[in-house]
């Protein structure tokens, strides 16, 4: 059974009085103005859209994984069968089961790992061990597959919304 979550969106959040919008309680949380990203205090924290589908494994918050026909792995550039499946971010750290926001496949979220200079604004590319990277790979046999951009360093925020198309380097 596929479970679909849209976690929140700016719609979803009430104004207060003066027209600006609340913050939401519980692990998704940002002030939906974009510039305070402190909220993301840890891996995987995000909103977004989120998914439940495949068979649940051990996942580690803020890990990028890609969903293939076995199921759930963990993503890496080296594997060039990674460049046409689905990824998505660990919203949480679980063990054998689906992380309870699920695995996001669209928004904002605070990645585990992002190598090379982050800079905001910046395209973000997948790189090994469910990390992403700064830096355009360039080893024979890599997958150049942008997953988004930067958002804010600091926090080590992106705007994750995998690109469709990819290259394999020869």
């Amino acid at each position: 059974m596929a479970i679909w979550k849209k976690i929140a969106t700016i719609d979803d959040i009430p104004s207060n009085t003066n027209g600006e919008s609340s913050y939401v309680s519980g692990d998704i949380t940002n002030d939906w103005g974009g510039s305070d990203y402190s909220a993301l205090n840890a891996a995987g924290k995000c909103y977004g859209e989120s998914i439940q589908v495949g068979t649940a494994i051990s996942f580690t918050a803020g890990k990028i994984y890609a969903l293939t026909p076995s199921g759930w792995t963990i993503a890496s550039q080296t594997t060039a069968s990674h460049g046409k499946y689905l990824l998505a971010v660990a919203t949480g750290t679980t063990t054998n089961a689906f992380p309870s926001n699920g695995m996001l496949i669209k928004g904002i979220i605070r990645l585990n790992t992002i190598s090379g200079t982050d800079i905001k604004g910046s395209l973000l590319y997948l790189n090994t061990l469910g990390n992403a990277t700064a830096s355009v790979p360039t080893s024979s046999g890599a997958i150049v597959r942008p997953i988004g951009y930067s958002v804010d360093p600091t926090y080590h925020a992106v705007y994750f919304n995998p690109d469709t198309t990819w290259v394999e380097l020869s």
